[in-house]
């Protein structure tokens, strides 16, 4: 990873736009209990 795209990485997590490591392991755990995959 550069360095440019770590700062815009930081940026989009200030707006809210990504999700930090814990809230996708959380979703991702939730995710895996599921006993169906949800499709929209």
């Amino acid at each position: 990873m550069s360095a440019g795209e770590a700062k815009r990485i930081l940026k989009y997590q200030e707006k809210g736009d990504v999700v930090t490591l814990e809230e996708l392991v959380e979703y991702l755990n939730w995710l895996w209990k599921q006993t169906t995959v949800p499709v929209n």
